[in-house]
């Protein structure tokens, strides 16, 4: 259904809609007829117009860019303005890097230490010969260590395995032990 030439809008109009949109900064819904073209001129009309931008709100601002107020002097001889740092919340603190002993068993005469370590936020158990010399085993990343039972739980089961095997249960030749053994039970 083509619109007919009587009830379409006009091109000036059409025009006048552009400035006022353009002015007040805001779109319109393009008018089938030319009431609705009226009806969009005489909404835009009641809108008061847009705030000029000046020059000055036009330049581009980087959010890294050095401001006035974050310095003290000029040239070579500037300085950093120093505020007082946020007051912390209180609460233990603790160190970047904390070491736990879990476990110690015995496996092919040799004494091994299963120990949590901890860096920052991230906590992994690790399974390190007492001598600190020889072969150490990550056990387990990205352990959760307010979850006691469940670490309670993976030590039990591995100490268990080491005491079976007598080696420790990471090494590859337990672990192919533990597969073949897998292999066979099925």
């Amino acid at each position: 259904m083509a619109i007919q030439a009587e009830t379409a809008p006009t091109q000036r109009q059409l025009r006048y809609l552009r400035v006022l949109a353009a002015r007040t900064g805001t779109t319109f819904t393009y008018p089938a007829s030319r009431a609705q073209a009226s009806g969009e001129i005489r909404r835009l009309c009641a809108i008061s117009p847009a705030p000029l931008l000046t020059h000055e709100d036009t330049d581009p601002v980087y959010a890294t860019a050095v401001q006035r107020e974050e310095v003290d002097g000029y040239g070579s001889s500037a300085t950093w303005r120093v505020k007082q740092p946020p007051a912390r919340a209180s609460r233990p603190c603790t160190p970047a890097h904390d070491t736990v002993e879990l476990a110690r068993y015995t496996a092919a005469g040799d004494e091994r230490v299963l120990r949590l370590d901890r860096a920052g936020a991230l906590a992994q158990i690790n399974d390190r010969p007492s001598t600190g010399r020889g072969r150490s085993y990550v056990v387990e990343r990205d352990v959760q260590d307010d979850d006691a039972g469940a670490i309670e739980a993976l030590l039990s089961e591995y100490v268990g395995q080491a005491l079976q095997l007598d080696q420790v249960p990471m090494a590859a030749a337990a672990v192919r032990e533990i597969l073949g053994a897998g292999a066979t039970d099925a």
